[in-house]
């Protein structure tokens, strides 16, 4: 039996830079569907907000194998969902 590779530092850097914005997406979009109020536009944000948290998931598994440690990342602590809204969805004339 081989033994498995271990990841250059691009691949840790790249991993990393992912988990970093894939944590920043989630809180962004969390914040956007707060709000919204357009069916279409909130499938889509639902659509970007479920695929960014798969993401974080698959990321934390490599660096758990790896035994790398965890990023911080973006939390809800970096959000205040309290704030006022940021945009208006588009008003179909």
């Amino acid at each position: 039996m081989t033994e498995q590779q271990k990841l250059t530092s691009a691949e840790i850097a790249s991993i990393w830079t992912a988990y970093m914005n894939d944590t920043m997406s989630k809180c962004v979009l969390g914040y956007f569907l707060k709000d919204v109020e357009d069916a279409e536009i909130r499938s889509i944000i639902k659509q970007a907000y479920d695929l960014a948290s798969t993401h974080i998931e698959k990321l934390t598994s490599i660096f758990q194998e790896e035994q790398i440690p965890l990023p911080t990342g973006f939390t809800s602590e970096d959000v205040d969902m309290n704030a006022p809204r940021l945009y208006m969805d588009w008003i179909h004339a």
